[in-house]
């Protein structure tokens, strides 16, 4: 009987219905050893998980975090957790059902603010979807959502395949391509948007939100040159005769051969991010030049112009392109930054939200709400959401 009291408890909290009285008395459970088997089924349920990128918490680092905020005062009983418990599952027992943890450098205690100025009915903030623009050479606009899966689009030099994933595919026609100046198309992908597109040799770049791709419609036999804004993760194809070059905001430029990186450059930053996964690249500013090897990322301070180098977790890197947020003790300022692009939102900061820090994984692909709610948990900062616009409240 008591686990299905558990359970009602568990999902009048994530629907914000819960009252202050059942609040208090789903806490006591995640306070009861007795009960974690449950919490972990529950937690199971609804954190859709999927993939290789959850890691191993040590057991100390895991108490630690759950006695950090579940703590609100002396004498208060905490748990031993699983002794190989995933960071999934660290944030849920932690926050009660949310699939993620929160820390600040302030007091933290576990007094829920309802997300959405505290009104459960208001309408969720669905996700980013897979939608772009493609402006053609010819001066055409084509919105890629028109475009049915398996229709074909024929420019001069090449023809573009939409497949039934939605991806675009460059082909090059069979005419002479050797050294003639070819044709300049732009995928243009929208605030609340992603994409991939194969480029006519064959390399793979998927887009992230609010970013866009200027590309030849065929390559010549000395050079392979593409211009990126935003972010992108490309998979290149080996051809040791044309060197595959990307411009970066006409600030920096990555020199490859047959390689994969991501390259973060958003006109509103103040640095690109350029990380090697696998090969090798070459990373030219305009006042130095480094080679990365696997692992690392080479981070240009716009100011200065000088690379610093770091061994970063791949895995991070690449969230956004395997379909989650992972958070890495963030600032709150960058995490609303990436909701504003993925989510197509407009945000508004008041007061400080300097002292809060985010640790975390979220599926990109569910909707906002949830985890803005997961955030209110720190109480050090609220949201008010109307419409499409976030006003970020600091406490």
């Amino acid at each position: 009987m008591a686990h299905n009291q558990l359970s009602y408890l568990y999902q009048r909290f994530l629907n914000d219905t819960a009252s202050p009285q059942e609040l208090a008395e789903l806490k006591a459970y995640f306070n009861n050893p007795d009960y974690q088997e449950e919490i972990m089924r529950l937690m199971d349920k609804e954190w859709n998980f999927t993939g290789d990128i959850s890691t191993e918490l040590p057991t100390d680092r895991a108490e630690s975090i759950y006695n950090q905020i579940i703590s609100q005062s002396q004498g208060v009983r905490s748990f031993k957790l699983l002794k190989r418990i995933s960071v999934a599952a660290a944030f849920l027992i932690a926050l009660g059902g949310i699939s993620y943890y929160f820390l600040s450098n302030n007091k933290v205690n576990t007094k829920v603010i309802a997300s959405a100025n505290n009104n459960p009915k208001t309408q969720d903030i669905p996700s980013g979807s897979n939608k772009a623009i493609l402006k053609l050479a010819s001066g055409k606009i084509v919105t890629l959502d028109d475009v049915k899966q398996g229709e074909s689009l024929v420019e001069p030099g090449s023809t573009i395949l939409k497949k039934t994933d939605g991806q675009l595919v460059y082909t090059s026609n069979n005419q002479s391509q050797s050294d003639e100046k070819a044709s300049l198309n732009t995928l243009e992908v929208p605030k609340g948007g992603e994409y991939k597109i194969t480029l006519p040799d064959g390399t793979n770049v998927y887009i992230n939100a609010a970013s866009s791709l200027i590309y030849p419609t065929h390559f010549n036999a000395k050079e392979r040159s593409v211009t990126l804004s935003g972010e992108a993760y490309f998979e290149v194809a080996k051809n040791s005769n044309a060197p595959f070059k990307v411009n970066v905001l006409n600030k920096q430029s990555v020199d490859v051969l047959g390689t994969s990186f991501d390259i973060s450059a958003y006109a509103d930053d103040a640095q690109i991010q350029t990380t090697l996964i696998d090969g090798a690249v070459k990373v030219v500013s305009q006042k130095s030049s480094v080679v990365l090897k696997p692992g690392e990322m080479a981070v240009n301070d716009l100011n200065s112009f000088r690379f610093k180098i770091t061994n970063v977790d791949t895995t991070e890197v690449l969230a956004w392109k395997n379909g989650y947020f992972i958070f890495n003790n963030e600032s709150l300022k960058s995490i609303m930054t990436k909701i504003s692009r993925w989510y197509d939102v407009d945000i508004t900061i008041k007061g400080n939200i300097d002292a809060v820090n985010v640790i975390g994984n979220y599926d990109r692909k569910k909707t906002l709400l949830n985890l803005l709610k997961g955030i209110e948990l720190t109480n050090n900062v609220q949201f008010i959401v109307k419409d499409k616009k976030i006003t970020v409240i600091g406490k």
